[in-house]
């Protein structure tokens, strides 16, 4: 498939019609929808520019680098989605983010890919950047569950520790409330499967000369490798957050709040 100037300025006519339907409801959204845009244009093109050079260099230290760069800013996006203080949380979600890239996401490339060259930016990029996106995005909110109570309701962790449960008992009721808000939106996009992103995905691989079958049974095993990822993601951020969370005596330290 190649598009030519012509199909993009066709492409860009079909702007026409919402901006024609906002200004003939004189709606105040044209101005945020013309931003969102431009702003979404800029960042492909830096995307594309991105994996663009690290095709030209063909080179596998370049492409993991870019992909230890990727699993950076997801977790810088992550912290800041969360409401969470950079300083005590990137280390925790930087490391259940890498956790989440390198064993999933190499266990995707190199036995469920099937490809020949699983390192290649085709194949690295595209399936660390659907991992990392989508841990991201759920453990932002599954983070900020966790730590809003912890706060807002360290009377209950306060209780189990005084009535004789062990420090780990008592944190795992937070952390079953993390899980939760971490799983329970992925299960909802898998029981409504071709309404949102996935269908969007699975129809991309078909326009990319993926066989369909092929195309539907790889959409179905990403989405397992990304649930799988955020899972072991969260866990892994939640048990290396523990030593910055609590002190010695196993109190909540102060600033731990979301």
């Amino acid at each position: 498939m190649k598009i030519t100037i012509l199909g993009v300025l066709a492409g860009l006519l079909l702007l026409a019609i919402p901006f024609y339907v906002l200004f003939r409801y004189r709606l105040k959204v044209m101005g945020a929808v013309f931003v969102a845009l431009v702003r979404m244009s800029l960042l492909l093109a830096v995307a594309g520019g991105v994996m663009y050079l690290t095709a030209m260099a063909d080179s596998v230290a370049v492409t993991l680098g870019l992909s230890v760069l990727m699993a950076v800013v997801a977790s810088l996006w992550t912290c800041w989605r969360s409401r969470l203080r950079a300083r005590r949380c990137l280390i925790p979600v930087m490391s259940g983010m890498c956790s989440a890239a390198l064993v999933v996401g190499l266990y995707v490339l190199v036995l469920v890919t099937g490809s020949d060259s699983p390192f290649s930016v085709s194949m690295v990029l595209p399936i660390f950047g659907i991992i990392l996106g989508t841990v991201a995005s759920c453990n932002a909110r599954a983070l900020y569950a966790y730590y809003a109570g912890l706060e807002n309701h360290r009377q209950i962790y306060d209780y189990l520790i005084g009535n004789g449960a062990s420090h780990k008992k008592a944190v795992n009721t937070f952390v079953r409330r993390a899980l939760e808000a971490n799983v329970i939106p992925q299960v909802r996009r898998m029981a409504n499967v071709m309404v949102g992103v996935s269908p969007a995905m699975m129809w991309g691989m078909v326009l990319g000369g993926m066989d369909v079958p092929a195309a539907v049974v790889f959409d179905l095993l990403l989405t397992i490798a990304a649930l799988s990822a955020s899972v072991l993601s969260l866990v892994v951020a939640i048990t290396v957050a523990r030593r910055y969370d609590f002190d010695e005596y196993q109190a909540l330290r102060p600033g731990t709040d979301a």
